[in-house]
């Protein structure tokens, strides 16, 4: 699922043919307009199976939910950082092909400082999205399925970020309302070259993408002794989908403490509607450490397409710093091609993520 690039290189016709749909790629690589938004952001984020609604662990809520920011009473500072390993699949009859890679993941970094008794402000820059992908693909000649008539090959790099400013506050005992706004920018560069059907090269091109334009992302959230609500929305960009969470945690004290949550987030509503729905434990052992454990489903309507994810992780308290360690691994398949004219019957990705993270309370 590719946008069109006919507006950015007239010379590469099967590169414009091919590249239609909506600006979600499926697989974490396949993102030739902005690359795909990173599931997580930051370690913790990742243990939990990537929630945002009601994320309120530490000052990288303003890229999750900034809402979360208003429980900082002390000032913070949280970094995190990772590395992805991503895997795809093509089936077509009796034929296989895959490629795999391995890339930087969610980097980021977030401070939090309250301004008075019921007012936090904060800052930080995140990775936000990523364009990694090397490999080809095979278009069928028109009318005669299954019979290649030419090979695409792309190579992509790049990222978007984001720099934020952000506030949160507690008009009342139970709710706190957030909003972080700044830069969302970032340069993707794509190499592409095709052959004809006697295998020589017929057109190449260089698309380079240069991202500057306004990021913005707001959330409330409604909280009692033994519970929390949760909703926050970004309205995306010309190369960022918009997404809308909703979520709910709740305390169960007769099992330690234990909290489970459970999250639905639509990517592109009204347009897309692509979904994911998440459930998350945290189990803390102790006062200093907890374990954590998420799942996650997905649904791409576009493409027929669906998915599933599984994440692990937790949280160790030394003094004033807590260290976070979360290892998120997701799974894609839809049936069919989903560039139109490729031969593919099937098409699977993977991606395996370690998130390492550090906070420390000032």
């Amino acid at each position: 699922m590719f946008p069109p690039f006919s507006k950015a290189v007239p010379i590469a016709a099967p590169l414009t043919l091919a590249i239609t749909g909506s600006a979600l790629a499926f697989g974490f690589y396949d993102a030739l307009d902005g690359g795909t938004p990173l599931p997580s952001i930051g370690a913790f984020s990742a243990s939990t199976g990537g929630v945002r609604s009601t994320y309120a662990a530490d000052a990288l809520s303003i890229f999750l939910n900034p809402a979360g920011l208003a429980r900082r009473d002390r000032p913070s500072l949280t970094a995190s950082g990772g590395v992805l390993a991503w895997k795809e699949a093509f089936r077509y009859g009796t034929q296989r092909a895959s490629r795999s890679g391995t890339i930087q993941g969610s980097n980021c970094f977030a401070v939090a400082y309250p301004a008075g008794e019921w007012l936090v402000v904060g800052a930080g820059a995140a990775a936000v999205a990523r364009a990694e992908y090397d490999g080809s693909r095979y278009l069928e000649q028109p009318g005669l399925e299954g019979e290649p008539e030419s090979i695409e090959m792309i190579s992509t790099g790049g990222s978007q970020w984001e720099a934020l400013g952000s506030v949160a506050a507690s008009p009342t005992g139970w709710l706190d309302v957030g909003v972080s706004s700044g830069l969302r920018f970032g340069t993707l560069e794509t190499e592409y070259s095709s052959t004809d059907e006697e295998g020589a090269i017929d057109s190449t091109s260089l698309i380079t993408i240069e991202i500057s334009e306004l990021a913005l992302r707001a959330g409330a959230q409604a909280r009692a002794d033994l519970f929390l609500l949760g909703v926050c929305y970004c309205p995306g960009g010309d190369h960022y989908r918009s997404s809308l969470a909703c979520g709910m945690e709740v305390v169960a004290p007769q099992l330690a403490n234990t909290i489970v949550g459970i999250e639905g987030e639509v990517y592109s509503p009204l347009a897309d509607n692509d979904f994911t729905g998440r459930l998350h434990i945290n189990h803390p052992i102790g006062t200093k450490t907890a374990l954590r454990v998420g799942l996650s489903f997905s649904e791409y309507p576009e493409v027929s397409g669906r998915g599933m994810g599984f994440s692990l992780g937790g949280s160790r308290v030394f003094g004033p710093a807590r260290a976070d360690l979360a290892v998120q691994w997701a799974t894609r398949s839809a049936d069919g091609d989903f560039v139109p004219g490729e031969i593919a019957d099937r098409i699977d990705d993977s991606t395996a993520e370690f998130l390492l993270g550090v906070t420390l309370v000032l």
